[in-house]
């Protein structure tokens, strides 16, 4: 399957984009409370909120089935509880073993 669908030109959804949009978008509400700019604050909150839909689009497309690989599962986990995504974590745990 690819990862581009040529008919809308669009891309399928993916964990992996998923995950680096929401530490973007993470990283840019983080700037916007530091600076005091409710702007980027707003921005990165809206870029966190499309990352997660994406997350989701990925796992359903997966048949909710996203990681196999437990070192893959810890570092998700661990990445996930550094920027406070509980969903992130909680998979990565469950991918790693975990009780999830």
């Amino acid at each position: 399957m690819s990862a581009t669908d040529s008919s809308t030109g669009e891309s399928a959804p993916s964990q992996l984009r998923g995950h680096a949009n929401y530490v973007y978008g993470a990283a840019k509400e983080t700037l916007g409370s530091l600076t005091s700019s409710e702007p980027l604050k707003s921005s990165g909150l809206d870029d966190k909120n499309v990352a997660i839909e994406e997350m989701r689009a990925a796992k359903d497309a997966a048949g909710g089935n996203t990681t196999q690989n437990p070192m893959v599962g810890k570092v998700e986990a661990t990445l996930g509880g550094a920027v406070g995504c509980e969903g992130m974590e909680d998979e990565g745990k469950r991918a790693a073993g975990g009780t999830h």
